[in-house]
């Protein structure tokens, strides 16, 4: 069983790789290049990210907290990767689910654990468990569990006492076409850069947001749960935002368009108390997407089984 399950870890790692591979072909702009602003583009892109109605998608969030106290260190970190597909309206979804996550601190008599965990923030492999998750219609889920020594079976579940699920905060898919996360685009779309590289195009955002720092904290807990910009507001020194966009250029129907096919957004949050205690604390927040508005239905996984009157 051991074996069976590195096999499956291997294969789902070496999939999300592939599927990352084939949407980022084009992810380093080369020499040949131009740079202007990308208000425009920044609008398309919102625009394409509303009108999306499927998609297939990797999603991947992780978080790194370095708490510091009078020289000693506490770090705490969390990794959430999705790999599925998606229809929004009615919503059903279809996807692969893992999330990981430690702490240490170099208090503890274990110095190599704490450098492990720097280490490993932010990696691309799958946590403890994996989860296949399928959910024909809003506030529906069936999970795929193990059943006896050798085989799986589908189980309808209630989050709210699933082991498996109220552990891990588990929300609906969120690809990044929240209306606050594309508000968040467009206040800053005057200040984005544009670089045109082949098929692609390249938009970058970069700046000191502490100004606005009620949106940015709205903005954040539409994908993680955290109560960093409420209890720790006023302890906030800095914020730091870095947004990353890429799209396509498709021709597949005689007309030229701009396809989304990846954001990626970079949060750094730094606090300090009077007592001399700080928190370097940073966000990521990773998605790829592939064939939006393609998929003409979301399908149950093929061994899916339950039939329900």
């Amino acid at each position: 069983m051991k074996h069976k399950r590195k096999l499956l870890v291997f294969f789902l790692s070496l999939l999300a790789c592939l599927f990352l591979s084939a949407c980022q072909s084009a992810k380093t702009p080369s020499k040949d290049t131009t740079q202007d602003s990308g208000s425009k583009d920044v609008k398309t892109y919102i625009q394409a990210m509303r009108d999306a109605k499927n998609m297939e998608y990797v999603s991947k969030i992780y978080r790194k907290n370095l708490l510091e106290v009078k020289g000693s260190q506490s770090l705490m970190y969390e990794t959430t990767l999705r790999h599925g597909k998606i229809q929004f309206d009615p919503q059903v979804y279809n996807e692969f689910y893992t999330k990981d996550g430690g702490n240490g601190s170099t208090i503890d008599s274990d110095s190599d654990h704490f450098r492990s965990l720097a280490n490993k923030i932010g990696s691309t492999g799958y946590g403890e468990k994996i989860l296949r998750l399928y959910s024909p219609e809003k506030g529906v889920l069936y999970k795929k569990i193990k059943k006896g020594d050798d085989s799986w079976t589908w189980n309808r579940v209630d989050e709210a006492t699933d082991p498996d699920l109220i552990y891990k905060n588990r929300k609906d898919p969120e690809v990044g076409r929240h209306e606050l996360i594309l508000k968040l685009y467009e206040k800053y779309a005057d200040r984005f850069k544009k670089t045109i590289d082949g098929q692609y195009i390249y938009l970058e955002f970069k700046g000191d947001v502490k100004k606005d720092i009620d949106q940015i904290g709205e903005f954040q807990n539409t994908l993680l749960d955290s109560e960093l910009y409420t209890k720790g507001k006023k302890e906030i020194q800095s914020v730091k935002l870095h947004i990353y966009l890429s799209m396509k250029k498709d021709s597949s129907n005689k007309e030229e368009k701009l396809v989304p096919s990846e954001a990626r957004i970079q949060l750094d949050t730094k606090l300090k108390n009077d007592k001399g205690r700080t928190v370097n604390n940073e966000d990521h927040f990773e998605f790829t997407y592939r064939d939006i508005n393609q998929i003409k239905e979301v399908k149950a996984p093929q061994d899916f089984n339950i039939v329900e009157n």
